[in-house]
């Protein structure tokens, strides 16, 4: 096989700005010196802050305040937080999907049993939550998964069981 002698020569990438919750990118726009006003100064600070160069990679939190993001960061932060109904509720809210995969918090902790009885993920919070940290480090044997397998096939605190 032989490569297309395009991929051996430098890609121009356009730019890639990105919607965010602040304000700014008057100075991308002066570097750029494209986007300048009639007068020739920089244009009015935006909603397009930011210029993800060489990426294609989608900003997840675009819009909302600086406190919705703190918080997300803070509900991610916190181990115990995904126990929360709201807090589950917040991080499906802001990016999609049905289910939180972390593996933070070894099972064989939450559960209080030797690492080595941990053989499948923890499934709490309704079904929402799904911890999948098998405390390898402490010789858990480990466990392969499918996040579509069901809630029959996870294990469950003996509070919701």
């Amino acid at each position: 096989m032989t490569l297309d002698g395009s991929f051996l020569r430098p890609w121009r990438l356009p730019p890639n700005r990105v919607s965010r919750f602040y304000r700014g990118g008057a100075l991308l726009d002066r570097f750029r010196a494209g986007a300048l006003a009639a007068d020739g100064t920089p244009t009015q600070d935006g909603t397009r802050p930011e210029d993800w160069v060489g990426s294609a990679t989608a900003a997840m939190l675009s819009h909302g305040s600086a406190a919705t993001v703190d918080e997300l960061l803070a509900i991610v932060s916190d181990r115990m937080r995904l126990a929360e109904r709201n807090a589950v509720d917040a991080l499906l809210d802001a990016f999609g999907g049905e289910l939180v995969v972390h593996g933070h918090t070894p099972i064989a902790s939450v559960l209080g049993v030797d690492p080595r009885e941990v053989r499948e993920p923890l499934l709490y919070g309704d079904g929402r939550v799904m911890n999948v940290d098998h405390c390898l480090f402490a010789g858990g044997p480990g466990f392969v998964t499918r996040l579509d397998s069901g809630p029959g096939s996870v294990a469950r605190p003996a509070a919701e069981r």
